[in-house]
């Protein structure tokens, strides 16, 4: 039995426009996406279809309660501090329930509802069991359905079914779960917040004076504003067949690079060879977020960009940020018209690309290697030389690492070899896709020998070491035709050559571009 709500009051609807600059009135905001993935989930799971769940991640005070407090006022919105069995479906009999007891979560939705779980970390840094057991009954209720067993011996069942949509905020100590939460299917897409100046934030929180309440009533205002008047066609409309690829070679990269591999909890060695999941969930929430951004108003070039970043976004960042460096080795090579080696990259050279120990960067770039993402190159030494081992990006990598700024449908995708190429939402503030990256710019050149020389770009003469040694490559090189990727690292852009419609590379501050395919230097590459 569903417990009954108190009536809502009118919701007057809002254009996109006029939600945006009412956030931007009372809250630090260059990037507009997490206020727009909010709204489109919410939208998203009021259509017909499975439901959307959404998490956003960031540090505390980093602006996602707020947001996430906005949409607490919509009838249909549970609040809940922590999930747990009992909070879903109370076991607690009609004779000690207390008279405003509601049964559970799951009971005040009833056939439809959203939780609003505003500190998610709670249900995951929660004892071992409770927390599996937790995350276990959320799979379920996912799937529409959950029976939970309760009293001596399991004697009676509660029983629930309906539609269950959830949002969230989480702490970035989420990756630290990805082997637990991996394990027992993952059902949400996330959206991680970009770093926000700490003065900048200071100022607006004491501009603020005593207003909170003004502005949470106007911020929610505006957000039920927007969702009430959102076109609920649009999330359910038909796709283009260039669409339905795209979506599904997002979800094919998020599906592969976000599996967990479960390691030993002690001795941290693999236990179980990974599997990717499958693309049919997965493929399906990227489909309904993309029309709840349309619903809501968000034009196709900011829906497609949030979208290429929330299938990152999706992947453990200390992972994404290993990938990054390997790619940033391989785009360095295109920029070079690969007249030289890869800007090759040892264990030692990647821990200190990605800012962590030797020890954390072996075991990520093993991962990837289980994954089909990373190849193990072996530089075999003569004599009493020791073999020296080089990581690479994969050819699956670099064909399925999604391409940043959004989506043109003139640009083919994949095996055709043009990729996506557009501008880099981050380094705009403002841009709803995300504001200024801070991502490690192109690598120093690495010798035989693993030493650096002294700036990018330039390279010691190899010849007489490389033609003394042997290589073989370990590693999966599945995939299909070579489609060159965009990156979030400073310094790179790809964009069609303009001469022979081949993808170009622009390397480093100020370098002229380069076409790998018809060497064009000017402007019009």
């Amino acid at each position: 039995k569903q417990t009954p709500r108190p009536a809502a009051e009118p919701i007057t609807p809002m254009t996109l426009g006029e939600a945006l600059a009412v956030f931007k009135k009372w809250l630090h905001i260059d990037d507009d996406a997490p206020v727009l993935v909010v709204a489109a989930a919410i939208v998203a799971n009021d259509a017909d279809g499975d439901p959307l769940w959404l998490l956003l991640v960031g540090p505390p005070s980093s602006g996602k309660t707020e947001v996430l407090q906005a949409v607490a006022s919509l009838h249909y919105i549970y609040a809940a501090a922590t999930v747990t069995e009992g909070a879903l479906l109370s076991g607690v009999s009609n004779r000690d329930r207390d008279k405003d007891s509601t049964g559970g979560l799951l009971r005040q939705i009833g056939e439809y509802g959203i939780i609003l779980c505003k500190d998610f970390t709670s249900v995951l840094s929660q004892n071992k069991d409770v927390s599996a057991a937790a995350l276990a009954a959320l799979r379920e209720v996912y799937d529409g359905s959950w029976d939970r067993p309760v009293g001596a011996g399991g004697g009676r069942v509660l029983s629930w079914s309906g539609k269950c949509g959830l949002i969230g905020g989480v702490t970035p100590s989420i990756d630290r779960y990805n082997q637990v939460v991996g394990a027992l299917g993952d059902r949400y897409i996330l959206l991680r917040l970009p770093d926000v100046d700490p003065m900048s934030m200071a100022h607006s929180a004491l501009g603020q004076g005593g207003n909170q309440k003004q502005m949470r009533a106007e911020l929610a205002a505006a957000m039920t504003g927007l969702i009430t008047g959102a076109d609920l066609s649009k999330v359910t409309r038909p796709l283009d067949p260039e669409e339905a690829r795209h979506l599904a070679d997002l979800a094919t990269f998020t599906a592969r690079a976000r599996t967990a591999v479960e390691r030993d909890s002690y001795t941290r060695e693999v236990v179980v060879l990974p599997q990717p999941e499958g693309t049919g969930r997965l493929v399906g929430q990227f489909r309904r977020l993309l029309g709840g951004l349309e619903a809501i108003g968000c034009d196709a070039q900011t829906a497609w960009g949030i979208l290429h970043r929330v299938a990152i976004d999706c992947v453990p960042r200390l992972r994404v940020r290993v990938m990054e460096a390997l790619l940033s080795a391989e785009l360095h090579t295109i920029a070079l018209g690969g007249e030289h080696d890869p800007d090759q990259l040892t264990t030692a050279r990647t821990a200190e690309a990605v800012g962590v120990d030797r020890r954390t960067a072996s075991r990520h770039l093993e991962d990837l290697r289980l994954l089909g993402l990373a190849e193990l190159e072996i530089e075999e030494g003569q004599g009493e030389e020791r073999s020296t081992y080089w990581h690479r990006a994969s050819k699956w990598l670099r064909d399925h690492y999604p391409a940043e700024g959004g989506w043109d449908k003139k640009y083919h995708h994949g095996s055709e070899g043009q990729g996506i190429p557009h501008r880099n939402p981050r380094s705009e503030p403002g841009n709803a896709s995300g504001t200024a990256s801070n991502r490690t710019g192109p690598l120093p050149h690495d010798d035989p020998r693993g030493t650096a020389t002294a700036s990018p770009g330039t390279r010691p003469d190899t010849a007489s070491d490389t033609a003394s040694t042997s290589r073989s490559v370990q590693g999966d090189t599945r995939g299909h035709g070579y489609s060159p990727m965009g990156s979030r690292t400073s310094g790179h852009n790809l964009g069609p050559c303009l001469k022979c419609g081949a993808m170009c590379q622009r390397y480093g501050e100020g370098g002229n571009p380069i076409c790998p395919t018809c060497r064009a230097t000017t402007d019009a590459a």
